[in-house]
């Protein structure tokens, strides 16, 4: 199960309280329309991922490694 996680919702705007203070989350944006999640661990974040089962799956395995099967 899921350790530990924060969310963040970034709405694209640069100038936020978050964007000014983590300027990476700039480059985090919304894929083909869709609702899109970056699951960052390690100090590493994930491709964007649109699919919620893919993130569901991402999630419970706690692995951004399963992204490449």
């Amino acid at each position: 199960m899921c350790g530990d996680l924060v969310l963040m919702l970034i709405d694209g705007d640069a100038d936020s309280y978050l964007c000014q203070r983590l300027p990476h989350l700039s480059s985090m944006s919304q894929q083909g329309g869709v609702a899109t999640a970056y699951v960052c661990q390690n100090f590493t974040c994930s491709p964007p991922v649109t699919d919620p089962q893919e993130l569901r799956r991402l999630l419970l395995d706690g692995n951004m490694e399963t992204l490449a099967e």
